[in-house]
């Protein structure tokens, strides 16, 4: 695992998952000017990581062995819900990536050709999504009805 991290303690949390080496490292020093960033090397590793850690964001490679992308982003999408992700590819295909996005919830797809900067102005953007989710399941949560009780429960509860 390599993980980096920013000088900022309230920086957002990014998982960054890649089994290129060099592709790893390099996104992870451009994210790690403005997040902090744990980098892994496999779906499996990073869906470890979800066992112990929140992350906002998950960028993942498209095409990893044992486990590509858009599978590990569907798991992550039943285990996490409101983590918000991005899938990262050197072979940019149309059809793959329309079907990335709907089987896997996939917020933005990246092309390891594009700018670098380009990536982080969208992990930014998915950080701001992941904030408005987890600030409107906060609201929903403080404004469900509350519970009603049985006919029992309210006689024990009044009785003297």
């Amino acid at each position: 695992m390599h993980a980096i991290a920013t000088s900022a303690l309230t920086a957002p949390h990014i998982l960054l998952v890649d089994d290129d080496p060099v592709c790893r490292a390099a996104y992870a020093d451009v994210l790690a000017e403005e997040f902090e960033v744990c980098a892994v090397c496999s779906g499996a590793e990073a869906l470890g990581m979800l066992a112990d850690k929140r992350f906002a964001v998950i960028v993942a490679d498209m095409y990893m062995p044992e486990m590509d992308g858009v599978t590990l982003l569907a798991k992550v999408h039943e285990l996490a819900p409101r983590t918000v992700k991005i899938m990262l590819t050197a072979h940019a295909d149309l059809t793959l990536a329309m079907n990335a996005l709907n089987e896997s919830h996939i917020f933005g797809f990246y092309s390891k050709d594009g700018d670098p900067d380009a990536l982080k102005a969208g992990v930014r953007k998915a950080v701001a999504h992941h904030t408005e989710l987890r600030d409107k399941a906060r609201v929903n949560s403080t404004n469900e009805e509350p519970t009603r009780l049985s006919a029992e429960e309210v006689a024990w509860l009044t009785r003297r």
